[in-house]
């Protein structure tokens, strides 16, 4: 029999609870306790002395929790998925650190949203567990080493970049079929090619890139966000793919733009990191520890 995991579940508004309940009731190949709470007061208290596998937050503030929650989830490598009104980049920084996986509250009414993030999740969390009973089991020197790791997020981002390079196929040839069929069929293209531009486009890719990333460059993100406050999330994910030594031709098809935009991008990127035109941003990225 399976170990049981806790998800505990915080939101003071029922349907959307009745609704997130109902999700992770549907989710088979993990035996899953859910605890529910709609008083965001005793929340923190019983996460403490549970300590569940993931915890689900759904309040109308979540600020005030996640500041309590960010360094339990740091210390203990407890996830947070987090459903905020606006998501707010400025305390997304703040809790960087943290295993924190932040959406627009309107994704909860997507159908299979929730579950796929949920066992997105619950997945990762498998692999580290098999990983590091495989790091006791073998040479520390082996499959912990930093250049196992590299290789490992590499080859998620290449994955990752050829399964958008074949959603942005289908795409296009769903937009060749679009003038040759009734309205009917066209509403339904044109539903499965915004489904399309949403995946192409989702949050928790980068969230997902995240945590293979901050394994082997803990602090990096932190560190480069508190010495440079205003780079965007695109300047970051720039910056990462930088220290990853990608090649410009890999960094445009991630980011979904053309050579002239990397370019472009690049130039801006210096500004703000007030680079002079002497200085080789790659050069400098990779001193940022």
């Amino acid at each position: 029999m399976s170990v049981e995991k806790s998800i505990i579940i915080g939101c003071d508004d029922t349907k959307l609870l009745s609704q997130m309940q109902f999700t992770v009731d549907q989710i088979r190949g993990y035996n899953l306790n859910t605890i529910s709470i709609t008083n965001e007061y005793n929340f923190f208290g019983v996460v403490k002395s549970i300590e569940p596998t993931l915890i689900i937050l759904c309040f109308r503030n979540n600020y005030k929790l996640l500041k309590e929650l960010a360094s339990l989830s740091q210390e203990r490598g407890i996830p947070i998925l987090c459903y905020n009104k606006h998501i707010d980049s400025k305390s997304l920084i703040e809790f960087s650190n943290s295993i924190i996986f932040s959406y627009e509250l309107e994704h909860i009414s997507k159908k299979g949203y929730i579950k796929s993030g949920i066992k997105s999740i619950l997945r990762l969390q498998k692999e580290n567990v098999k990983k590091k009973s495989d790091d006791n089991i073998e040479d520390t020197t082996s499959s912990s080493s930093p250049e196992i790791i590299t290789r490992n997020t590499s080859r998620y981002v290449l994955e990752l970049d050829q399964k958008i390079e074949m959603l942005l196929k289908v795409k296009s040839r769903i937009k060749m079929l679009h003038s040759n069929v009734n309205d009917v069929v066209k509403s339904e293209l044109n539903s499965i090619v915004n489904l399309i531009e949403t995946s192409t486009l989702d949050k928790n890719i980068w969230a997902d890139f995240k945590l293979y990333f901050e394994e082997i460059n803990p602090g990096f993100l932190s560190n480069l966000s508190q010495m440079h406050p205003e780079l965007t999330p695109i300047d970051l994910k720039y910056c990462c793919y930088l220290k990853m030594n990608m090649s410009n031709d890999d960094i445009r098809k991630l980011l979904g733009i053309n050579q002239e935009s990397v370019r472009t991008h690049k130039y801006r990127l210096k500004k703000k990191l007030v680079l002079s035109k002497e200085n080789d941003l790659h050069n400098y990225v990779m001193s940022v520890v």
